[in-house]
């Protein structure tokens, strides 16, 4: 998920956009306050040509809130992106099949 939303945030025609905050306002101000599904794909059918960038935005955009739904049973944008930041924030863990026990890899 961590990925899609990167894609969708890297094919938004912004020039260096870093901030997923800024992402999600732009997002708020192109699609409106409520991001779902229907939202996204009601604007992105009336895209031109000329917005091919942000038409593949929401592409990855509405797989993200697929997967949300299915996974998770998320629809809102900005509560799924919290998932994926606390995801993230997670220390990785690797199995020790010698010991038979997990350990985090930042310890």
């Amino acid at each position: 998920m961590g990925l899609l939303f990167a894609t969708a945030m890297n094919d938004w025609p912004a020039q260096n956009q870093f901030d997923s905050n800024e992402f999600v306002q732009e997002l708020r101000f192109y699609f409106g306050t409520k991001i779902t599904k229907d939202v996204i794909l009601k604007k992105a059918k009336s895209l031109s040509h000329e917005d091919a960038w942000r038409k593949e935005s929401a592409s990855s955009l509405l797989e993200l809130l697929d997967l949300a739904e299915t996974q998770y049973q998320e629809k809102n944008i900005e509560q799924l992106i919290g998932v994926i930041i606390e995801h993230y924030k997670e220390s990785p863990i690797i199995a020790d099949s010698i010991n038979r026990k997990f350990i985090s890899v930042y310890h």
